[in-house]
């Protein structure tokens, strides 16, 4: 009676989920089987409580593992669409993705001859160019919200957070004197550093913003890479004292950086994302200091810098929690 009985348990035990099973049914079947053989000494009323036991629990317990293995499921799916191995973007997408980094070229292109004619210094063409340069910004950056923030739409979120607090900021860095280029360079890529950070933050609580913070947690890269665009801007931003004219080196840095964010945006790897950073950064600022100019190096550096930061977060452990376990 014991034999059969303990061959219906096996039988029951392959109700559970494939994982399940490779992972606790050898060491269920052994208990089991030791409980049983433990109680039938006592008489058939004691090993027939247990088996009663078990039968009792059987459904709930099936309930609770297929709902766990359908949870780990949607975790590995989600974990895949946005890790290593992730799937390339369009060819739409690395375009549309690309737009924020070429604004720094086009202003840097726009800013020559030098020095520039009456009717560029007027306000209303500084006002029709930075109404050009933010509608596009701001309208693709609503398609990306509604798109949940998918990876080409961070440079957006970055651009728009760097325009918004050069300007909103203007006046108090004007109150508080910072006295050199790079104080000022540091100070405002902090408060870009911050601002975003807050937004992150504030998507952890509010559902509309809900995405961005989910999409940052999977992929801190994601984070520094909205903040590279800033880097972006002000490596082509030059004074035309130091270069009078265009030249292919005042367009170097630019387009070192610009090629960075091709390749992020063609990278299915959070290794290459890191580095598809890394290298233009470097490559840029070494640009700059061959031709011994210390300034533009140092906002590049400055800049870079703190784009950077999140991505280090990549480098930390990160401890794998099962829900079985939790």
């Amino acid at each position: 009676m014991l034999n059969l009985v303990t061959r219906l348990y096996a039988v029951f035990l392959r109700l559970y989920p494939r994982k399940f099973r490779n992972e606790f049914a050898d060491e269920m079947h052994t208990v089991f089987l030791n409980a049983l053989t433990e109680e039938a000494k006592r008489g058939r009323v004691a090993w027939m409580v247990v088996c009663w036991r078990e039968i009792r629990d059987l459904p709930g317990s099936l309930w609770r593992e297929h709902a766990l293995d359908r949870k780990e499921a949607r975790m590995d799916q989600e974990t895949a669409s946005s890790g290593s191995d992730e799937k390339r973007l369009s060819w739409r997408e690395i375009v549309v993705g690309l737009f924020p980094f070429s604004l720094g070229i086009i202003s840097l292109l726009l800013s020559y001859p030098s020095p520039s004619p009456t009717w560029k210094s007027s306000k209303e063409w500084q006002m029709l160019t930075f109404a050009a340069y933010l509608i596009p910004l701001f309208v693709i950056l609503g398609i990306g919200w509604a798109a949940k923030f998918p990876r080409w739409s961070f440079p957006y979120l970055g651009a728009v957070t760097y325009v918004m607090t050069i300007v909103f900021t203007e006046p108090m860095r004007r109150l508080l004197m910072l006295g050199t280029a790079e104080a000022q360079v540091l100070t405002t890529g902090m408060m870009v550093f911050l601002i975003f950070g807050c937004l992150v933050l504030i998507g952890s609580v509010w559902r509309p913003l809900n995405s961005l913070y989910q999409g940052v947690r999977r992929d801190w890269t994601q984070f520094s890479f909205a903040l590279y665009v800033g880097a972006v801007l002000l490596a082509s931003a030059v004074d035309h004292d130091d270069y009078p004219t265009l030249t292919a080196m005042v367009m170097m840095p630019s387009l070192i950086l610009l090629l960075g964010a091709l390749a992020y945006l063609r990278s299915t790897t959070k290794l290459h994302r890191i580095l598809s950073m890394l290298i233009p950064l470097s490559l840029a600022i070494a640009v700059r200091i061959i031709e011994n100019k210390e300034f533009y190096p140092a906002i590049i550096a400055i800049m870079g810098g703190i784009a950077f930061l999140p991505a280090l977060l990549e480098f930390l452990p990160r401890e794998e929690k099962s829900p079985r376990t939790a």
